[in-house]
């Protein structure tokens, strides 16, 4: 018994040597082609009928990889992706009809406004100290400028260059004043049926022993060159590792927005307008149930009635290592998927750098 045992134990361990052997190959670390491909942001056009996407990938300068931004749309009619502009410095996405906004570096260092179409051709816009604009519409620009430690909305018209400083009236003062947020920022502005609404935050004034102070954020309306009527959205006790969402404005007049903290899933409210009060928005909240490995879907960007939306997914790797994402439109009731385009198939990986993994 103990021979045959022994025999036994002998032939187990030889089997084993040899699939170790034919098993064998580099365990060690190896170089990756790493590439930059990241949508940077996704706009919904304002009629519903394409999207607007800041895509960045790798250029490669002195032996380093930068960001370089083209701008994309994609026609939901056509179902087609279409490039609109190449533009080495980026400035931000804003929809008026058919338009966005971009920025480019000429031979003498200024920057420049351009307004692109989805035809492809461009309008160059002239502004003195070009900043960039957080609204515009055929009318006019509105630029939010810290100018002597003072913030400051401006209005710039298009057709004659003329500034108008827009100016918070009585009601919002006091509600700085209240709040003790004297430094605040203006994060967005939205439009809904020629009414235009912005978010406002701010931070009750910073000291090294409370680096992460309380956080408010208010909306409010602007009209005839004024900040008028402020309303409080939410205050943040703690707002460390809490993100905000803000998406816009609905069809009756509701602010749809999301909070984050720490980790996702996102918590959806909306703002009403009209009752003048926050509520949830369990509806929305399905999104988060919407995936069933582990992952939570993240919005990008919201159709203009809310009742689609686009993120960026995803779906493996390659043989490098790098992830290939698709963006994927959803309906918002169902949670049904389906796939726009592939992002790493379709668009440009341009230079890599290489890793070691």
């Amino acid at each position: 018994m103990k021979k045959s045992l022994l025999k036994e134990l002998l032939t187990l361990s030889l089997a084993g040597l040899v699939l170790g052997l034919s098993g064998c190959g580099p365990t060690g670390p190896r170089d990756y082609k790493q590439y930059l491909q990241e949508v940077n942001q996704i706009q919904w056009s304002p009629d519903g009928k394409f999207l607007v996407l800041d895509y960045m990938y790798g250029k490669k300068i002195n032996n380093n990889i930068y960001g370089d931004h083209l701008l994309y749309t994609f026609d939901f009619s056509l179902n087609k992706i279409k490039l609109i502009s190449e533009s080495q410095y980026y400035c931000g996405l804003f929809s008026d009809k058919q338009y966005v906004l971009s920025t480019k570096n000429v031979k003498d260092s200024e920057l420049f406004f351009y307004l692109f179409n989805t035809t492809g051709s461009n309008e160059k816009i002239d502004t003195p100290n070009p900043s960039c604009p957080m609204y515009l519409n055929e009318q006019f620009f509105i630029l939010f400028k810290d100018i002597n430690k003072q913030n400051k909305l401006i209005r710039l018209n298009r057709s004659n260059q003329e500034k108008i400083a827009i100016e918070p009236d009585e009601s919002v003062q006091k509600f700085i004043q209240d709040e003790n947020i004297p430094e605040y920022k203006i994060e967005q502005i939205f439009e809904r049926n020629g009414v235009l609404r912005l978010i406002l935050s701010g931070s009750v004034g910073y000291t090294p022993e409370k680096p992460h102070p309380p956080k408010t954020y208010a909306t409010a309306l602007l009209q005839d060159n004024k900040i008028t009527q402020i309303e409080k959205l939410i205050s943040l006790e703690k707002p460390f590792g809490i993100r905000m969402v803000f998406w816009g404005i609905s069809p009756d007049n509701k602010l749809i927005f999301g909070k984050e903290t720490g980790s996702p899933p996102l918590e959806y409210f909306e703002y009403d307008y009209v009752k003048h009060q926050r509520n949830p928005r369990p509806d929305l909240d399905k999104i988060n149930a919407y995936l069933t490995d582990g992952r939570i879907l993240d919005p990008d960007a919201f159709s203009p009635d809310f009742s689609q939306f686009v993120t960026v997914q995803g779906i493996a790797e390659d043989a490098e290592r790098n992830t290939i994402h698709e963006l994927a439109l959803y309906d918002v009731a169902t949670g049904k998927r389906k796939t726009l385009f592939n992002i790493y198939n379709t668009l440009p990986k341009g230079d890599y750098k290489t890793v070691v993994r």
